[in-house]
């Protein structure tokens, strides 16, 4: 066995899989709710307050794979999803690194794409993730050598004749955080984009979408999109209780 297939079976978790009962979502939350606000602080990355109050209709109190986000309507991508109660998913936009939010269609036009991040949140069950599809799947079809990329990153290409086109898989192998991304070329009419998929507990899966140009910001990204949902959780907890 190489070197590098000790490193991808190695693989953390970005998050820990658990039971979904009230109680391990609620340790989940308080405990990563402390430590992903520290982690937006340090990075100088918070949620604008002016998309926390905007002035259309909204906050939206939703509920997705058993937990409460008080979301801001100019986050949400769809009209359809721009009520509150519970959703089986809902899509996000905002630009990086200021976490503007781009729900308005004029906002994400007048966007740099490769500023553009999708998130969107499901309660749909998926048994494995990015990280996990890296020790069991991608492994078996990667292709060619390895390839370096940024800041501890390396490129693994898919096979194209097990169905992957043109996709490669970019993960960490130097720092242990289980990172794992899937990247497509792109075309002329077609967005150069990787995804990340996580699952943040047995009842909510976490998929963002970003341009290959923020590869380098690789830690900084995965610290924000956790600490901008952390955020978007305190926020509903925070909420005054309606009467």
């Amino acid at each position: 066995m190489s070197t590098l297939d000790h490193v991808i079976q190695d693989q953390p978790r970005a998050f820990a899989v658990l039971p979904f009962t009230s109680m391990t979502c609620a340790l989940v939350l308080l405990t990563a709710l402390f430590w992903g606000h520290i982690a937006l602080r340090e990075a100088g990355l918070l949620v604008p307050e002016s998309a926390m109050n905007t002035s259309r209709t909204g906050p939206y109190e939703i509920v997705v794979g058993g937990i409460n986000f008080r979301v801001p309507a100019g986050y949400m991508r769809f009209a359809e999803q721009r009520r509150p109660g519970v959703l089986p998913a809902v899509d996000l936009a905002f630009a990086w690194p200021t976490l503007t939010p781009l729900g308005d269609a004029e906002a994400l036009r007048a966007t740099p794409r490769e500023s553009i991040i999708f998130v969107g949140l499901s309660d749909a069950v998926q048994p494995l993730d990015s990280t996990d599809l890296l020790g069991s799947v991608y492994r078996e079809v990667f292709v060619g050598p390895i390839e370096t990329v940024d800041d501890g990153l390396v490129r693994r290409r898919l096979d194209p004749q097990a169905g992957y086109g043109h996709d490669s898989v970019v993960f960490d192998i130097t720092q242990g955080t289980g990172f794992a991304a899937r990247c497509s070329a792109g075309g002329e009419t077609i967005w150069a984009t990787c995804y990340r998929d996580v699952v943040l507990t047995n009842g909510l899966t976490v998929t963002y979408r970003f341009s290959p140009e923020l590869l380098s910001d690789w830690q900084a990204l995965d610290d924000a999109i956790l600490g901008f949902l952390l955020h978007l959780a305190q926020a509903s907890q925070d909420a005054p209780a309606s009467n």
